[in-house]
């Protein structure tokens, strides 16, 4: 693959970044079970790509973190990244691959397990998780490339939390831009 040497091109390449996904919409009032989905609404990771074609974006890790005031859950989650999803999760419901219309399994790019062991408590209050090594992936590396700049994720609780009603999660991703 050729690519042109522009400013844009020599300045941006190789850099790290973080995109967050903002707090997502959880049940803060009902157990879940193994395999419903953590929240409400699919992940969108916008602008995750530099250019609207030929462009490469590499999944380094992700940072989950869960702030609340009560007791932290520290859930056990597997993270489903597509390319393209019109799955629409609704919060502590089974999850099913089927329940997008146009969504089939080819457009499942990899996925990420977040161990309960894996949090690291912090005097704050509030916990965190950082994976940023690409030993968590399916595999060694996970390299991304669409047409619409975007990252489409979805969590799954492979535990049984309850979370407190001041409870929150981010799914956060640290990117290479290739």
């Amino acid at each position: 693959m050729e690519r042109n040497n522009t400013l844009r091109d020599i300045h941006v390449r190789n850099i790290v970044n973080i995109i967050e996904s903002g707090n997502l919409e959880i049940d803060t009032g009902n157990a879940y079970a193994a395999n419903d989905y953590l929240h409400d609404n699919i992940i969108t990771y916008s602008s995750a790509f530099l250019e609207q074609t030929d462009c490469y974006t590499e999944i380094l890790g992700v940072r989950v973190r869960e702030t609340t005031e009560g007791t932290l859950q520290k859930p056990a989650l597997r993270i489903f990244f597509f390319d393209s999803c019109d799955i629409v999760p609704t919060a502590n419901a089974a999850f099913d691959l089927t329940d997008g219309t146009n969504t089939t399994i080819d457009d499942l790019q990899g996925t990420l397990d977040v161990a309960t062991l894996g949090y690291v408590d912090l005097p704050s209050g509030a916990s965190t998780l950082d994976t940023i090594n690409n030993t968590y992936f399916i595999n060694p590396l996970v390299v991304y490339t669409n047409t619409n700049r975007a990252i489409k994720a979805i969590a799954m609780t492979t535990g049984t939390p309850t979370f407190d009603a001041t409870g929150a999660i981010q799914i956060d991703l640290i990117v290479r831009h290739l």
